[in-house]
């Protein structure tokens, strides 16, 4: 009944281009949305301008079945298994995060992460967690962009929803850093409770993968076999 005051009172807008009723995205402004399909690379996600890769350089384990790699994954294989994401983080994608992350619209986490669970089909798990937000980003958003996603991602899945990783230390704001900064930046920074033998971490966008493979890192230490991530969008 709140819910339903509160959508009277506080109508949704598209977040790109601002027409009432429509959250986060109008029907036009999804329309122009990258959104991300086959051919992907089969570790990071990332769309394949041309046929994959064949993973010659990972372990047999990690290639059976995969349909192939992009060259930085086969040069430099991710700690995290599988990453997947339904949009390029550009135009009307880039505009519903930020509405959802900067300007407070938690209603868009419906919307998202149905987008989310629709690429999801390839990713395993036991558990649902999410990337913790700093204490910082708490106190001005107010909430945590992606435990918020995370948890419509467990429900729509049918998992639990497991608050498995902390920040062990505050951290820099990722924004604007080179890929080599990041991961300096992220060193360390986390650490986990014991966790299941698979896990789907997920966070709001993938950028460099900076912080995907610091989170990973840390579930792994922690006992976790085998980690899947999963954003709304990706940086190409």
């Amino acid at each position: 009944m709140i819910a339903g005051l509160l959508e009277i009172a506080f109508p949704a807008r598209c977040a790109s281009c601002g027409r009432w009723g429509s959250l986060p995205l109008c029907d036009g402004c999804a329309a122009r949305v990258r959104w991300i399909s086959d051919p992907v690379c089969d570790r990071c996600g990332r769309p394949a301008a041309a046929p994959a890769r064949r993973a010659t350089a990972l372990p047999d384990r990690l290639t059976a079945g995969a349909p192939g790699v992009c060259g930085s994954c086969a040069a430099h294989p991710p700690t995290f298994r599988r990453a997947r994401a339904p949009a390029v983080y550009a135009g009307p994608a880039r505009d519903a995060l930020i509405r959802f992350k900067l300007a407070g619209e938690r209603r868009a986490a419906r919307g998202l992460a149905e987008a989310m669970l629709e690429v999801s089909g390839a990713l395993e798990a036991d558990a649902v967690c999410f990337v913790p937000s700093t204490r910082r980003g708490l106190r001005e958003r107010g909430f945590n962009p992606a435990e918020a996603l995370a948890r419509r991602v467990a429900r729509g899945r049918g998992l639990p929803l497991a608050p498995l990783l902390r920040k062990r230390r505050e951290t820099a704001d990722q924004a604007g850093l080179p890929a080599d900064a990041r991961r300096r930046n992220l060193l360390d920074a986390f650490d986990s409770r014991a966790a299941p033998a698979r896990v789907l971490l997920v966070d709001d966008v993938i950028t460099t993968g900076a912080t995907a493979g610091a989170c990973t890192s840390a579930l792994l230490r922690a006992g976790a076999r085998q980690v899947d991530v999963l954003a709304f969008a990706r940086a190409l």
